[in-house]
């Protein structure tokens, strides 16, 4: 019995030397391409390093604090987005864990909301509005000698694919001379989540587009010069066409042509009780034909004020 008992001791004994010899990791360091995101950008890559070199267990396992939102891959670090747009920024932190040790870096996605201001028109009318149409990379500037970028995209009614654009001011080939409300396809834009607006954004209905028509028209036809408004009222209409960044040629009805040549800013909406969408144009000479569905026009994106 006591050879025995000698023998598993000194076998324990030489496993447990064994064990001295293996080489943990010391730490983890995590990087990212970038540390914010917006929806519709290209993905950051993650990158995660284990030191020493020699450790014996690099195994690097990823995971998410929010998957809901931001997904990461458990084993190759690729981050996969869960939501199509947010209203409100989100913060999520990445972690890489090896042999026990860890790192983490914390990504802050934003949603299509982030590439516009928001223009307070609650005391004027009881909305926040965009300041710029839908796919715009810049708002109306009254100085700019080319406003073009302000154009935004150019949506068919009820359809959320780009048709044309204000650096092209043509339709292209997604163009659908054919389009209708019958249309397989087609979505009911008075439903804000159906339309191309960020997310909790959607396009003015008729009241919400008569109640600003009727402060911003003041100014664009200049009533004041026949007497029909007073100065004051002229005044406000002149400050809520600054605000709202419109030029002050343009005037209100149907958006209409499969694109508008020279336009500068666009104002558009849905639903006039015809079936007609209401639109601000900046053009002077608007083709009025009322077949809304077959034309391609840009959206401003509006809310109710809280």
């Amino acid at each position: 019995m006591k050879k025995v008992f000698l023998f598993l001791s000194v076998a324990a004994l030489l496993l447990s030397g064994c064990g001295d010899d293996e080489v943990r990791v010391g730490s983890v360091t995590v990087t990212a391409t970038s540390t914010e995101f917006i929806v519709g950008n290209a993905l950051p890559t993650l990158t995660a390093v284990v030191t020493p070199d020699d450790a014996d267990n690099k195994t690097v396992t990823w995971s998410s604090n929010k998957p809901e939102i931001l997904a990461v891959d458990v084993e190759t670090g690729v981050l996969e987005l869960k939501v199509t747009d947010l209203e409100e920024s989100e913060e999520v932190k990445i972690t890489a864990m090896a042999d026990g040790q860890s790192d983490d870096v914390t990504i802050t996605v934003k949603g299509l909301i982030s590439y516009y201001e928001i223009l307070d028109f609650s005391s004027e009318f009881g909305l926040l509005v965009l300041d710029r149409n839908v796919g715009a990379t810049a708002a109306y500037d009254k100085g700019a000698a080319d406003n073009t970028a302000a154009n935004g995209n150019f949506y068919q009614l009820g359809r959320n694919v780009v048709v044309a654009t204000g650096a092209t001011e043509a339709a292209n080939a997604e163009f659908d001379a054919n389009w209708t409300a019958e249309s397989a396809g087609y979505v009911d834009w008075s439903v804000p989540a159906n339309t191309p607006c960020p997310k909790g954004w959607g396009v003015p209905n008729q009241t919400q587009f008569v109640a600003m028509m009727k402060l911003l028209e003041n100014y664009n036809i200049d009533l004041v010069d026949f007497d029909m408004i007073t100065k004051e009222e002229y005044d406000a209409a002149k400050a809520a066409n600054a605000k709202m960044k419109l030029a002050k040629s343009g005037y209100f009805r149907e958006a209409s042509k499969k694109y508008l040549p020279g336009a500068e800013a666009f104002w558009s909406a849905a639903y006039h009780t015809s079936g007609a969408p209401w639109g601000y144009v900046h053009n002077l000479f608007p083709n009025k034909s009322r077949e809304t569905a077959k034309v391609a026009m840009p959206i401003r994106c509006v809310k109710a004020a809280p």
